[in-house]
């Protein structure tokens, strides 16, 4: 098997959003052509497609294996300072080798949008220390912080990045990835990489950086990036890729390319002999269908609370009243609105066509027809959400 098989650990779907070309169903097939026994779902910065991934996976027979495409900040997550690296952000290739690095990697995604957003969500190295386990990283493409530093001849500091990273995910943790796409940079940084190994005892992994299923796919994929960027083909320049080698390439072309390093991508059948996260049975109460009850439910929840609060039926949250500089409230007074959604008092006698009693989106007769009718949608989970109204206005939560 090692001598013949190989599997993709750096692929964008059509989740990697306005740069991924591929549909997940058609990755999965083609890789099941292939004879591949796993392919790793990598997107930037986000994870929206992991459920749809694995469910697909298990429907061909290719083992999924689910990651993410980080963005690492130079520093802190939590600095925005603006200086000559705008974009204040490098790449690194992480992959979940069990549930618990499947959970630690749901959180470093949910921290680097909530806490560091900066033009890209963003972790750091601190917080991939934390929560490093179960985890495996590859150096990454030539956006990585290693790729860039060998690229800018700064030799010392490639060094300590790759052993910064090897210490972060521990012993057979981490790897230099390798890629070769044609590109002049790609060759100066794996000959690099390569003594890199030798020197510090990090192995070694080869990738494709997969936009696109097919080769064929390459001008679709272009046409993606001008939309992206707002711009046309004919803009010399925009964001373009220099190859059309980024697509799903079979066992036999990857070992080609790397024939010189066949470690490499025997590694990545190594990698693939990961954990698969399993659906619970349902006497735990934690199938996979199951997250989806909760997450609808609560979506349902939250929208019916809103409605509520818009036809009164629920008071709103308490907000401080704006002040202009000399202390006195600027706010406008709000109209009393009795049950009905009719004007009380001096506001009955508002003018105009948007007066609260006339403004039919403040009437319960209009919103509660509305609410009822979307209940009736072909639902496969039994919540509707009029169930979520009901239990909204009662004030009864589900999650």
């Amino acid at each position: 098997m090692a001598g013949r098989s190989f599997v993709h650990l750096h692929t964008h779907t059509e989740y990697s959003l306005l740069d991924g070309a591929s549909r997940i169903s058609a990755l999965f097939q083609q890789a099941a052509d292939e004879g591949m026994p796993a392919l790793a779902m990598t997107d930037h910065g986000a994870m929206f497609g992991a459920l749809n991934f694995y469910e697909a996976g298990l429907k061909t027979g290719v083992k999924p294996i689910l990651g993410v495409e980080a963005y690492v900040a130079p520093g802190s997550r939590f600095d925005r300072t603006p200086g000559e690296d705008a974009e204040k952000y490098r790449h690194l290739t992480i992959l979940a080798r069990n549930e618990t690095g499947y959970r630690n990697l749901l959180k470093l995604v949910t921290d680097a949008h909530i806490d560091g957003f900066y033009h890209r969500p963003r972790i750091d190295k601190e917080l991939l220390a934390e929560r490093a386990e179960g985890l495996i990283g590859l150096s990454g493409c030539l956006a990585s912080e290693v790729a860039r530093l060998v690229v800018a001849g700064q030799e010392k500091r490639a060094v300590d990045a790759a052993a910064s990273y090897r210490d972060i995910f521990g012993p057979g943790g981490f790897y230099l990835e390798l890629q070769d796409h044609g590109l002049a940079e790609q060759q100066v940084v794996n000959a690099r990489l390569i003594d890199l190994s030798k020197e510090l005892g990090i192995p070694l992994v080869a990738t494709n950086d997969i936009h696109y299923t097919l080769k064929d796919d390459a001008k679709p994929h272009d046409v993606l990036l001008c939309i992206q960027q707002q711009k046309v083909q004919t803009d010399t320049q925009r964001l373009k890729f220099d190859t059309e080698e980024f697509y799903l390439k079979s066992a036999a072309e990857m070992r080609e390319l790397f024939r010189h390093v066949p470690e490499a991508c025997d590694a990545t059948l190594a990698i693939a002999d990961v954990e698969v996260l399993a659906a619970r049975p349902a006497s735990e109460g934690r199938v996979l269908v199951s997250l989806r009850v909760t997450l609808r439910q609560a979506v349902y929840l939250a929208a019916a609370q809103a409605f509520a609060r818009e036809i009164r039926l629920l008071p709103r949250p308490a907000r401080e009243p704006r002040r202009g500089a000399d202390g006195l409230s600027t706010s406008l007074p709000q109209p009393s609105i009795d049950t009905a959604g009719h004007a009380k008092g001096r506001d009955a006698f508002r003018r105009g066509p948007n007066r609260p009693g006339r403004n039919r989106t403040c009437n319960p007769r209009f919103w509660r027809p509305v609410l009822y009718q979307l209940s009736y949608g072909p639902m496969t989970t039994g919540y509707t959400l009029h169930d979520a109204t009901s239990h909204a206005v009662a004030g009864r939560a589900f999650v």
